[in-house]
């Protein structure tokens, strides 16, 4: 169990960093002006707008987290179980009953991105490695597999983004903040992607 322990907090260790990381470059930071030296009263709202800024990164990497986190649960219950599940909407939402149409359609698209994410934690639960890039290498062997993963992940993230932009945040400002995420987010893991397996190519997105 100690070891199942140290693989849990290696996995969650990568996806919060990664949920911060995020959440910074989606974020606009408050940029220093030469104009806070000369009028000291500019630094005090700086600074205030700097605290929103952290705390905008911080619930968005919760949000991010949520549904990672429900994911990796149930990836760990797998492997003590010894069972290979692919949970559905009742076992990730089982709370929420009598939803609309356009809110279960909704649901249906998040379970798919939290089923690819269950099972690729579960494999990296099982793995042997002392290091997340080591549990990656036992699990995916080489940067195709990998990548292949990443780019399942990426389909279905973008799929429930769609849906976002056409039935629920429907305004510009929404979209735009919706393009910069996946824009953002696609860089980081080809940054991970090369990272992990040097020699990969870049990920087709």
């Amino acid at each position: 169990m100690a070891e199942l322990d140290k693989r849990y907090a290696l996995i969650w260790s990568h996806e919060e960093q990664f949920a911060y990381r995020l959440g910074q470059e989606v974020l606009d930071k408050p940029v220093v002006s030469v104009w806070m030296i000369i009028l000291p009263v500019l630094l005090v709202h700086h600074m205030q707008r700097v605290s929103s800024y952290r705390n905008g990164v911080r619930a968005f990497a919760r949000g991010i987290l949520e549904h990672r986190q429900k994911a990796l649960d149930k990836a760990r219950q797998d492997v003590e179980s010894g069972e290979s599940r692919n949970c559905g909407f009742e076992e990730y939402f089982p709370s929420l009953e009598g939803v609309s149409e356009r809110d279960r359609s909704l649901a249906d698209k998040q379970v798919r991105i939290m089923q690819i994410l269950q099972d690729h934690y579960r494999k990296l639960l099982k793995a042997g490695k002392e290091s997340y890039q080591g549990l990656l290498e036992e699990v995916y062997s080489d940067r195709e597999h990998y990548r292949g993963f990443l780019e399942r992940l990426t389909a279905a993230e973008q799929e429930l983004n769609r849906y976002l932009t056409a039935k629920v945040h429907t305004t510009e400002d929404s979209r735009a903040v919706v393009q910069r995420m996946e824009t953002y987010c696609n860089e980081l893991r080809r940054k991970e992607l090369q990272r992990f397996f040097s020699s990969a190519s870049a990920l087709r997105c």
